[in-house]
């Protein structure tokens, strides 16, 4: 069966999974086939009907060739029987030929399906799709849409109903935010929230939620909620107060623990997934404090002090001023909205619009230590915009980045603009505050330069290493150590280079598995921790030597034989470093990412996925992000939250699009979370995984996503499937410890305990280290009584320890 994706992607596959290119690249031949799909599924629509659709300003005879031209397309590329006919004048979708997920939506929801419904409603109606001189079709997908979406959010706010019912009080929390992420202006939706964080006991939630709701509509309305939503709230704050809680303040409260669903400023009627936009908003908000704690430098204006001056409208017609006055305004508001970055008003630099004054006198006059400038133009149905980051004082340019988006809807192509120039510039900022820093902690010019240097071949070797050159990346950590050690004799008080010492030796105890023969990680973490130590004996206040320790002692439980008790002191020294660091820095995205791992490693899931969204909201410029966002997603399924791990599911396919934990994270859904298991979605993931995974990378996780695969198949009700998948698997990657517990899954999908307890046995006398993991593990429940016993069983010595992710 063909398959048609429209909720929040574009996708035609055939029935073995092959994308029908010819059809996604007709863009009005996809429209028509998508409506025939979504409009009236499994019945007929009027020729004339379409006509007026898709063909408005053509004659009769013109349109109906035109049409009759892209049904022949259709057949040709779908199969004759995809479309039908009853008589002349009308056609229709043969739903047995074309499954189309929009129209699976519907059925779920007129069936009060909801928990299904919302296992397929991915996102907004063909977001982003545009079809020319076709304003029926136009009008109608702007309809469907709306309808669609207030349909998801009906679906939300049913099971909302039901959890709270049930006492699932954080279940109805989540599919609230959901709700909200689909309607974010809608009151109703913030005082159930507040009500459900209520019920739960986390009140300081329930405020905080109302102090993002006002600060959205004051902004974006200059309106105060309503008096319903201000009784609500009094109500909660007297609960608050009764029992002792610090009520927070109705505007401006900035917690580094804000909720998911915190509200970006948003233009009305502008259709954004929230969940995302606010992950990014609330990374921004975390920004502050580092930017203001590290300040600029002392010899002129403030780094963190930013100009965004007017894009410019650069193409040969000259008629995108709208969009480059557009983008401007949305990256002052969405940098704006961190108190502590000082981003100059659109008013104040409106008098420099024209050009005419130089970007170093515009310095002076704004004291600004740095200004944005960019261009906009166009070419065919792709918008390019070039950003500049310069240095204030001297007018140099710093970063320069361009983007390419096709035009498609305005709002979210604005939107999603902001958001990655905004991405852009946290980065760009970030590393001259960091090169700012490293100027006052030392009085060696030439010490500094080194440093410099070796911070540039560390990066360059991070992105040889994505590219899967091991032995370029390799040597370019060797030659970066080099530098630090000649900079660390030039400085003897400076500890930064001891530390980025450490931190190169920990980056090669990963790459020592290829480079060197035989491996010798043990010998790179004793190297690291040696540094860490010499860095506090130096200065017994480092936190990022804290940091480094803790890391390495975290790291040996991955990459070295470890037993049972080894591993568990392991851990526990890892936590106490990481803890000790954050207590003297408590904005360390690296150093809480890094605790979140350990105590993941240690099954405690719950508090794994807290310190790893402080650890999101705290990565100023998104060094770690995909670690922290892939983790945030297994921490939530550990935990039972599937409708958070759906969220966080999307971000990493948002983030990582093109490697494989995106296909990870949604077979982990189709195998074990609460929708319907889909076998030809899964067998579409395996086959499609990974485009942009260096080769090595795809070759080692194609046979673990064909475990999590079997489990799908097993699920679905195909048993003779799912075995021949396990056995292609084990085949594939016989040496591969890490495919047993992902085989344990799926044998108990096909109800084989004994041969899950004996796979997870061996599992752990391999890997002791594991054991918290699989003891607390979601997959393994159905064996909850028999992995203590299990897990006692064990050997306390490992041999052929894994490399695998601590996530």
């Amino acid at each position: 069966m063909i398959r048609l994706q429209t909720l929040g992607a574009l996708d035609l596959c055939a029935a073995d999974g092959t994308a029908l290119q010819p059809v996604l690249r007709q863009t009005k031949r996809f429209a028509l086939l998508a409506y025939l799909a979504i409009e009236r599924p499994g019945q007929f629509c009027r020729r004339d009907q379409l006509l007026g659709l898709f063909w408005p300003d053509s004659d009769l005879k013109g349109g109906r060739a035109s049409l009759s031209q892209a049904i022949h397309f259709l057949r040709q590329n779908l199969g004759k029987d995809a479309i039908v006919s009853r008589g002349d004048e009308e056609i229709g979708l043969d739903p047995a030929s074309v499954w189309c997920d929009a129209a699976d939506f519907q059925e779920h929801m007129a069936a009060g399906e909801y928990e299904q419904a919302m296992a397929v409603y991915a996102g907004q109606l063909l977001p982003s799709y545009f079809v020319g001189e076709a304003d029926g079709f136009e009008q109608w997908l702007e309809q469907k849409r709306d309808a669609l979406q207030r349909e998801a959010v009906r679906a939300c706010g049913a099971l909302a109903d039901q959890a709270e019912q049930e006492g699932r009080h954080d279940d109805a929390v989540s599919w609230l935010r959901r709700a909200i992420s689909n309607q974010p202006y809608e009151e109703s939706l913030h005082r159930r929230l507040m009500a459900a964080f209520d019920r739960a006991g986390d009140r300081a939630s329930a405020l905080r939620t109302y102090d993002e709701l006002a600060e959205t509509l004051r902004s974006e309305f200059s309106a105060e909620p309503s008096a319903e939503t201000q009784e609500t709230l009094k109500a909660i704050r007297l609960r608050s107060e009764a029992m002792g809680v610090a009520a927070m303040p109705l505007v401006g409260a900035r917690n580094a623990m804000a909720p998911l669903a915190a509200l970006p400023a948003q233009r009305p009627r502008r259709r954004v997934w929230l969940a995302v936009t606010a992950v990014a908003i609330v990374i921004v908000a975390a920004v502050a404090a580092a930017l203001t704690a590290q300040g600029g430098s002392d010899e002129g204006p403030p780094t963190n002090r930013i100009a965004v001056l007017f894009f410019r409208d650069v193409s040969p017609e000259g008629n995108l001023d709208y969009l480059a006055e557009g983008l401007t305004s949305n990256l002052i508001s969405y940098l704006g909205q961190v108190p502590q970055l000082e981003i100059i008003s659109e008013n104040g630099v409106r008098p420099f619009r024209d050009g005419a004054v130089a970007v170093d006198s515009i310095s002076r006059l704004l004291d600004v230590g740095t200004l944005v400038g960019g261009s906009v133009s166009q070419s065919g149905d792709r918008l390019r915009v070039t950003m500049e980051v310069i240095r204030g004082p001297t007018g140099v340019v710093a970063k320069t980045r361009t983007f390419n988006r096709p035009s498609g809807e305005l709002f979210a192509l604005l939107d999603d603009m902001s958001r990655e120039l905004g991405t852009f510039l946290r980065s760009s900022v970030g590393e001259q505050i960091r090169l700012q820093r490293w100027q006052s902690e030392t009085q060696s010019i030439e010490a500094w330069q080194l440093v410099q240097r070796a911070q540039h071949m560390r990066t360059n070797a991070e992105d040889f290493a994505r590219e899967g050159e091991l032995q370029a990346a390799y040597a370019e950590l060797t030659a970066a150590d080099s530098l630090l050690a000649r900079a660390a004799t030039l400085d003897a008080r400076w500890a930064e280079p001891l530390v980025l010492r450490g931190r190169l030796a920990e980056r090669r105890s990963w790459l020592s598995f290829v480079a060197d023969r035989p491996p010798q990680p043990d010998k790179w973490l004793r190297i690291a921790r040696d540094f860490a130590d010499k860095a506090l004996r130096a200065d017994k206040r480092s936190a990022p030597a804290y940091e480094l320790r803790g890391l390495t002692s975290l790291l040996a439980v991955v990459l070295t034989p470890t037993s049972v008790q080894q591993s568990d002191s392991l851990l526990e020294t890892a936590e106490a470093d990481l803890r000790a660091a954050l207590s003297i820095n408590p904005l360390m995205p690296r150093a809480q990412s890094s605790l979140s791992a350990a105590l993941f490693s240690q099954g405690r899931y719950e508090e794994a996925r807290r310190i790893a969204l402080q650890a999101l909201q705290a990565d100023a410029y998104l060094t770690d992000a995909d670690e922290i966002v892939n983790r945030l997603f297994t921490a939530s399924f550990e935990v039972g939250d599937d409708a958070d791990a759906g969220l966080w599911c999307d971000e990493v396919r948002r983030r990582m699009p093109n490697r494989w934990p995106a296909a990870y994270c949604d077979l982990v859904l189709l195998g074990w979370g609460g929708g319907r298991p889909d076998p030809r979605k899964a067998l579409l993931l395996l086959e499609r995984f990974g485009a942009e995974d260096p080769e090595m990378v795809r070759n080692a996780m194609r046979p673990r996503l064909m475990m999590l695969t079997a489990a799908v198949l097993a699920r679905a009700g195909e048993p003779d499937s799912a075995r021949a998948m396990i056995h292609a698997a084990r085949n594939a990657a016989a040496s591969d410890i890490e495919l047993l517990p992902l085989e344990a899954g799926a044998r108990l999908k096909l109800n084989e305990r004994k041969e899950s307890l004996d796979l997870l046995r061996r599992y752990l006398e391999l890997n002791p280290a594991a054991r918290s993991r699989v003891e607390n593990g979601r997959m393994f429940r159905a064996l909850r009584d028999q992995q203590r016993p299990l897990a006692q069983a064990q050997r306390n010595t490992a041999t052929n320890p894994p490399l695998s992710a601590v996530n």
